[in-house]
């Protein structure tokens, strides 16, 4: 074999290996494993190790990443649980192993680095029909047998971590839809991206979609205003009506939170006319459509009336897993009924009760979209935590419980933090000390990767992690990379309400795209769309 011939060998692999990584990242865990392996096999086979170590260390951006995940493997000397600390190094991995490998093997050509983004947005897009096909049944969903929250339509990664792909797949596909030439490419690309945005608002990824219209605001600004201006202003133009029309239906959304119905206390009855007593929780504040949800209960005969109605014991739960009773204590709310009795119970439909049976809490979801209902519940949520009510089980109010606690513990450890096995074990031990009203079951970790970095290492590692972070952006400049630039707003927006590093796939998807995008995207100006634009 030639030397030539093996160098396209090589690169073969290597490019396979992206590929296969970029895959199984979305599919499969296992295969991403494996596929790291081939590509660190790869890089022995090649040889010429002196160089291109000498090529790794003269790279402050790949030095500032692997120190990143050394920073890890040294926080186990502090740390008591060593389990869990040598699974979290196992977990990021990637984060030293692909910038390693990355920023010492020849850059991708133009061909390799469009053969790599398109499959990766076709995985992504297999992932979504998949999804679909869950949605309406063809395929069973994971570990239940059929969906009772939209999130349980991606079995193949979370509905966070799907999403910040799609989002990563859109903004890849605008680019090759205002580059390519091809009419019909351009067609078929400008379809799948408006696909992508159709699916996340299927996914109800509040996340998600935060990402997309904030990225798109900074690219309409910058990117396409010096490239593009009439396309730049046109979207900007269609951003804002579009923030606009959300911030109307927010407003009238989170309006029956605010008009709530007056009541006098005094006057408020404690028998029904069925002289049956009423339960009035004078100290809570919880409202459905401005009705208040903890007033006028008449359990018994709202307990007699479900049972003739419904399979479902009132003492058992509905499809979400909440109890039954609550459910249909806030549906009877949200009707409008200050009294919850025999009477407002006779008011349900059929239809009616099958909603409270799958989960619906206020009557309204019969006539908002999944994304509309989801931005009420919420309001809701957050209504609720203000007023002082328990935020178990809501993913929005439950992360400003996992914030406080994680400061808490930040204050107690910021100079060298917990070490890298305590995090979880310094987590349980705050929620006690903190009496937090936080059920057992929700003592979760802090949902923040800036947080959960500060705890494990302190304020010095919360910093090294941020200097990997900015020091490629500003001090190498990629601030005129439109790839790097987008999957950076990503990461960081992501950082902000998830522990984006601290499973396999979102690990995997930080160092993948920041090493490709970072090492070994193409250095022609086509790929540098800012440079190019002498910015």
């Amino acid at each position: 074999m030639t030397f030539s011939e093996r160098n396209l060998l090589h690169s073969r692999v290597y490019l396979t290996g992206l590929i296969l990584l970029s895959l199984g990242m979305i599919f499969s865990g296992p295969v991403a494993s494996m596929s790291i392996m081939l590509l660190g096999a790869n890089w022995f086979a090649e040889g010429n190790y002196r160089e291109r170590l000498r090529t790794f260390f003269h790279n402050t951006s790949a030095v500032l990443l692997s120190l990143f995940f050394l920073l890890h493997v040294i926080g186990l000397s502090w740390s008591s649980d060593m389990n869990f600390g040598l699974n979290d190094v196992r977990i990021k991995i990637p984060l030293f192993v692909l910038p390693f490998i990355v920023s010492t093997t020849p850059r991708l050509s133009i061909r390799n680095f469009r053969l790599f983004c398109a499959f990766f947005v076709t995985g992504v897009f297999v992932t979504t029909l998949i999804s679909m096909a869950v949605l309406k049944g063809l395929i069973p969903a994971r570990e239940v047998k059929t969906v009772q929250d939209i999130r349980d339509i991606s079995i193949f990664v979370s509905h966070i971590r799907l999403s910040l792909m799609i989002c990563l797949s859109i903004f890849t596909l605008l680019y090759f839809i205002i580059k390519h030439s091809a009419p019909l490419a351009r067609v078929a690309a400008s379809l799948l991206l408006l696909w992508f945005i159709t699916f996340l608002t299927i996914l109800e990824s509040l996340t998600g979609l935060s990402i997309l219209i904030f990225v798109s605001l900074v690219l309409a600004i910058t990117y396409f205003n010096s490239k593009r201006p009439l396309l730049g202003r046109t979207i900007l133009a269609g951003l804002l009506a579009g923030l606009v029309i959300i911030g109307a239906q927010v407003y009238s959304i989170a309006r029956s939170f605010l008009e709530v119905k007056p009541i006098t206390y005094s006057s408020l009855r404690t028998t029904s006319p069925h002289r049956n007593p009423y339960m009035n929780d004078t100290t809570s504040a919880m409202v459905e459509n401005g009705t208040y949800v903890r007033l006028g209960i008449c359990w018994e005969e709202l307990r007699k009336g479900w049972e003739q109605k419904s399979t479902i014991p009132f003492g058992g739960s509905d499809s979400k897993g909440n109890l039954v009773s609550t459910t249909l204590n806030r549906y009877l709310a949200s009707l409008g009924f200050l009294y919850k009795d025999s009477a407002a119970f006779a008011t349900l439909t059929p239809a009616d009760i099958q909603l409270i049976e799958s989960g619906v809490t206020n009557c309204r979801f019969k006539r908002l979209s999944s994304l509309q209902a989801r931005v009420y519940e919420t309001i809701w949520e957050v209504d609720v935590y203000l007023k002082g009510d328990n935020p178990s089980g809501h993913s929005m109010t439950m992360r400003f419980e996992f914030w406080k606690t994680g400061w808490h513990i930040v204050q107690k450890h910021w100079l060298w933090g917990t070490g890298t096995g305590d995090v979880q074990k310094s987590f349980n031990e705050q929620y006690l000390i903190d009496h937090s009203a936080l059920e057992e079951r929700w003592h979760l970790r802090g949902h923040n990767q800036y947080l959960a970095i500060a705890i494990a290492f302190g304020f010095p590692g919360l910093l090294l992690f941020l200097a990997s972070l900015f020091y490629p952006l500003l001090h190498g400049k990629m601030y005129r990379n439109y790839f790097y630039v987008v999957f950076w707003m990503i990461a960081m927006i992501s950082f902000l309400t998830e522990d984006t590093l601290e499973t396999q796939a979102g690990a995997t998807f930080f160092s993948l795209f920041n090493s490709v995008f970072l090492f070994a995207r193409p250095q022609e100006p086509e790929y540098d769309p800012y440079q190019s634009a002498g910015k």
